[in-house]
């Protein structure tokens, strides 16, 4: 058996064998090389020798190690060692040279970075703890447990894609909601961002069934006939404004505080008794395949920021391609419509769903009622002047208000008329 050693030298003290193998590796001319190759990649994001390099850049790699290591091998120092490196080409290169003469250095150092840096990085730009890359998708995201994975992932898994892709839906809104919960000297990501001044578009669709009786076209029961309701048993219409109402709920706190900017349309023909049909005609005004209102007006006057369309992640939203959506839950949507945002208030839009009363601010008509029921919820035909009963004319149709509401916000263009089509405007709503 040979005697304990390293490389033909002998061990000469029995008693400190791990510091002397220690002493005999670091004094090896080899281990320069080896702390180069071994750092090298933590730094550049590649190894220092690889198959893709050309025969030029191997051989400025080799000569650029020789140098390194002859740098480091006299006091070892580590971190002049990776100054070096950094200030090299290699890694600072800010362009490829073309010229014969020259070596073709690598672009710029990039790694990946680990899960534990891609975490603290979250930390440090949102100050929000998101732990998803060093918790339960650490091992997905190229984590290393010195066991069975012992090396950094160097490029981008499609399974580390869907992590990120997961941090990104779970994280944004929240993100979003914390930076502009916050003032603007402590935002780290939208600082030079300030409170948007142009028109709140905001659509409110009151999804399920429920009878317009106790709202905005109140019935009185009728002696001899069935019960319509049961508050007019003991009460009578209210009225705020020229606007009646339903004595029921909450309703005249709301009438008394919002009815000199609300518009009300009664007796509007859907076509459908469906719900799901109905839906998508209150929002777009047809059911072939039209975007919403909201989604032509982000597209018109929304187009350049970050979030022109905020929508509720439950909710189907009817875009037909004119504009990408940002879903947030329903909190995460009431979130941002606070007491403090007067502007809600005076921009409100509200398309009640079902039975179809339109509610809104900043119209010719405010604090008026246009369209009219019999007892019975039959609409009467209007007039498309004078919007007052008349049986020689036609109905409210649903495609007839969602062409006004276009043109009054200025989104009917032409472009948006040749693609999502939906007839003239033959009841002049809105003036």
């Amino acid at each position: 058996m040979l005697p304990p050693g390293y490389y033909g030298t002998e061990l000469d003290d029995q008693n400190r064998g791990i510091a002397w193998l220690g002493e005999q590796t670091a004094n090896d001319s080899r281990f320069a090389e080896g702390a180069i190759k071994f750092w090298f990649p933590a730094l550049i994001g590649e190894e220092l020798i690889h198959d893709e390099l050309s025969e030029r850049q191997l051989q400025q790699r080799m000569q650029d190690m020789h140098t390194w290591a002859q740098g480091f091998q006299p006091d070892q120092n580590l971190k002049q060692l990776l100054a070096d490196i950094l200030m090299s080409p290699w890694y600072r290169a800010k362009r490829v040279v073309s010229n014969d003469s020259e070596v073709i250095y690598f672009t710029g150092g990039k790694r990946l970075l680990t899960g534990e840096e891609l975490t603290a990085k979250y930390q440090s730009l949102t100050g929000l703890p998101i732990e998803i890359f060093t918790g339960e998708f650490y091992d997905l995201y190229g984590g290393i447990d010195s066991l069975l994975s012992v090396e950094r992932v160097r490029a981008i898994t499609p399974m580390m894609h869907k992590v990120l892709e997961r941090a990104a839906f779970q994280n944004a809104c929240l993100i979003v909601l914390n930076e502009w919960n916050s003032t603007a000297d402590e935002r780290a990501l939208f600082a030079a961002e300030t409170e948007f001044q142009g028109q709140l578009f905001i659509n409110l669709l009151a999804d399920g069934g429920w009878d317009i009786t106790n709202f905005c076209d109140p019935k009185i029961n009728q002696p001899g006939e069935a019960i319509i309701n049961n508050w007019s048993t003991d009460h009578d219409v209210q009225q705020a404004g020229n606007i009646p109402y339903a004595p029921f709920a909450d309703h005249q706190s709301f009438f008394d505080k919002h009815h000199q900017k609300m518009m009300v349309i009664n007796g509007i023909n859907f076509n459908s008794i469906n719900h799901r049909p109905a839906r998508e005609y209150v929002a777009t005004g047809t059911r072939r395949s039209s975007p919403s209102i909201a989604a032509l007006f982000a597209a018109k006057n929304g187009a350049n920021h970050s979030m022109p369309w905020l929508v509720d992640s439950m909710s189907t939203t009817w875009e037909r391609g004119v504009i990408g959506r940002t879903a947030m839950s329903g909190s995460g949507v009431h979130s941002l419509i606070t007491p403090e945002r007067q502007a809600v208030d005076s921009e409100l839009v509200s398309i009640f769903a079902r039975e179809a009363e339109l509610v809104r601010s900043h119209v010719a008509q405010r604090n008026s009622v246009v369209g009219k029921t019999d007892e019975g919820l039959n609409a009467y035909k209007l007039d498309p002047v004078t919007l007052q009963p008349n049986n020689n004319c036609e109905q409210i149709t649903i495609a007839n208000l969602t062409v006004a509401i276009r043109e009054y916000f200025g989104v009917n263009t032409e472009a948006v008329q040749k693609q999502f089509p939906l007839g003239e405007n033959n009841i002049r709503i809105f003036g």
